[in-house]
């Protein structure tokens, strides 16, 4: 039997350094940009339908034929568009960056959101009754 003792054993913790927890934030963020543009995408074909009073459909109208009152929230989803594609960029680099900065690694939940934001937008490519996205970017 081992003898009891009075001193404290070590316990070592894994240290969040301020970088990991500025990539953990900023990797949150980017995976949530995709549902945000997404969402905008969705408002603004429901705009159009109640505009035209039927769903748009890709080249029927064209987005930019749309009256004057959709051309500044179509200006801000081609804004939203282009920060989107950067997310393809920065979002890995949050995990590469993470790895080697800190010797430490993200949760993969931000990653499995960002993951699923992006099927969702091609899904709505493919879709046919639903391909908002094909009509925005048309």
């Amino acid at each position: 039997m081992e003898a009891h003792s009075s001193a404290q054993r070590k316990i070592t913790r894994q240290k969040t350094t301020l970088v990991s927890k500025i990539l953990s934030l900023t990797a949150f963020g980017h995976s949530i940009i995709p549902y945000i543009w997404l969402i905008g995408i969705i408002v603004f074909a429901e705009r159009a339908r109640q505009y035209l009073g039927y769903w748009p459909k890709p080249s029927q109208p064209d987005p930019k034929n749309l009256p004057l009152s959709f051309e500044q929230y179509h200006a801000i989803l081609w804004d939203g568009f282009v920060c989107l594609k950067w997310t393809l960029v920065t979002m890995p680099l949050c995990y590469f960056a993470n790895r080697f900065l800190s010797k430490t690694q993200l949760t993969r939940k931000p990653l499995k959101i960002y993951l699923l934001g992006w099927i969702l937008i091609v899904a709505m490519i493919a879709i046919p009754r639903i391909d908002f996205v094909m009509w925005f970017m048309d």
